[in-house]
């Protein structure tokens, strides 16, 4: 599982990092995982 630790010392789990370029943050709510926005994600960088 991919982790990453920003600078105020929050770890964010299981991201995705597609493309280049300006990120983009996509959150989930609960009870929903990440995978659910593949398809949004699909249509943006196809």
């Amino acid at each position: 599982m991919s982790t990453i630790t920003v600078k105020d010392g929050t770890e964010i789990y299981y991201y995705k990092d597609w493309g280049t370029g300006q990120p983009l943050f996509f959150h989930h709510g609960w009870p929903l995982s990440g995978d659910d926005r593949d398809a949004c994600l699909f249509f943006l960088w196809p």
